[in-house]
């Protein structure tokens, strides 16, 4: 091989790809549709009615002398910086009657009336404009139900520190009997599952729509009959090594861009919103640190590998016609083996030590999107990536033998739809070189 000309192979493919008014109109258009893409928690949060936990007014008319007002307030304040709806008290003295004016005209969300029955135990009233059990008025009840029961044993002369410490709640704790789940390390946390769906998507996209564009770009100079001249100054080998690799730099170059953008938007979400005078409580809360040095290497080193690998094999199909309108048919069944290995690494994602797991990740033409999905959420041993590895990169070697003879095959049968026999035969290889 003749690495000069495959270096000018490369680069006419990559040049010949950006020079392309809709690689360019493409290029923007995704690069606008990731950014809008990283923005959009923003945007939902900046649209959603819901600003927050609200407040919700009730006066507390107490004629029992047992301060209602104030031992309740702790009840309801549990859970306000949850979301829960706030209930703010405020005691008054009006009369009933005015209170539930106020509450009919909407100046107070609501009114509590609190007297004393005929047994002296606490009674009370709560007053809304619709008459129904609210959320509201469920907690108010709740807490009226224990300050009833403080006040009931404060009139029988129990102090309230022993009510405190009778009432006070129990240790509670769980535990399982799994030793792997009892000490959470062995967790999969949703950081790691999100990686694994952005790095598995990402490699299944990129290697699909550029692959696809190794065989159309195969199909193209055989329907114009390009190769013939260029097979006379370069071997098939290097018009293949070119032309894959130019087209993997066009890929990585509209690629790259895309998801530069779409990172520093997604990661500056929380200034973006603040900004914007945003609450920023709804939006996503990812840990950036979690996405390490070794999992960037491993998912660079596949996504290498894996895309060369399929490249190769998408301009050997795509050799084999001689129409753009039969690529989509020739690259079937490499289609349906990427979707195999694509579908396994979501399963992987949730059973990463399970057998189908593992041999999927060290079988070549679905390692490439398995083995990173159990890199990440995962411990796969040493033993078995350097073996993924290995098998790749020889397969990868073996695929680039057999996608240069079925590429030089297909130049001498243009015209012809090549069978295996033809493919495979001395004496047309022989006439090929």
């Amino acid at each position: 091989m003749d690495f000069e000309r495959i270096k000018l192979v490369a680069r006419r493919e990559w040049w010949s790809r950006l020079r392309q008014r809709s690689f360019q109109i493409t290029t923007i258009v995704q690069i606008l549709f990731v950014v809008i893409g990283a923005c959009l928690p923003v945007i939902v949060a900046g649209f959603d009615d819901d600003d927050g936990p609200t407040a919700a007014l009730v006066l507390v008319l107490d004629g029992s002398g047992a301060r209602v007002a104030e031992r309740l307030a702790p009840y309801l304040a549990s859970g306000a910086e949850t979301g829960v709806d706030i209930i703010a008290l405020e005691q008054s003295a009006l009369a009933p009657d005015e209170a539930r004016a106020q509450v009919d005209d909407g100046d107070a969300d609501g009114a509590l009336l609190v007297t004393r029955d005929a047994n002296e135990d606490l009674a009370f009233t709560f007053v809304n404009q619709s008459g129904d059990m609210t959320a509201t008025s469920q907690r108010i009840y709740a807490g009226a139900a224990s300050v009833a029961l403080e006040d009931r044993l404060e009139q029988g002369g129990i102090d309230q520190a022993v009510f405190e410490q009778a009432t006070a709640p129990p240790a509670f704790s769980v535990e399982g009997t799994d030793a792997a789940t009892a000490g959470g390390t062995d967790e999969i946390g949703g950081v790691e599952i999100a990686l694994a769906y952005f790095f598995t998507i990402v490699m299944f996209m990129a290697i699909m729509l550029y692959g696809t564009w190794v065989a159309q770009g195969v199909v193209e100079e055989k329907s114009s009959r390009i190769m013939e001249i260029m097979i006379n100054a370069a071997t098939p080998r290097d018009l293949l090594a070119g032309k894959v690799l130019g087209i993997g730099a066009a890929g990585l170059t509209q690629l790259l861009p895309m998801l530069l953008a779409g990172g520093i938007v997604f990661a500056l979400q929380k200034p973006i919103a603040r900004a914007l005078d945003i609450d920023t409580a709804s939006l996503p809360d990812l840990d950036f640190g979690a996405v390490s040095i070794a999992v960037v290497g491993w998912f660079l080193v596949y996504f290498l590998l894996g895309f060369i690998l399929y490249a190769a094999l998408y301009a050997a199909l795509g050799s084999l016609v001689s129409r753009q309108e039969e690529v989509n048919q020739a690259i079937s069944p490499m289609m349906t083996v990427m979707f195999v290995g694509y579908f396994a690494a979501f399963f992987t994602m949730y059973a990463p030590e399970s057998m189908l797991s593992r041999v999927l990740s060290i079988f070549p033409l679905t390692s490439p999107f398995v083995m990173i999905s159990r890199v990440i959420v995962g411990d796969p041993p040493v033993w078995e990536m350097a073996l993924s590895v290995g098998l790749l990169a020889v397969t990868l070697v073996a695929a680039v033998l057999v996608a240069a003879r079925m590429y030089r095959i297909g130049v001498l049968l243009y015209g012809q739809k090549p069978s295996l026999k033809a493919v495979f035969s001395r004496d047309l290889a022989q006439t090929a070189r």
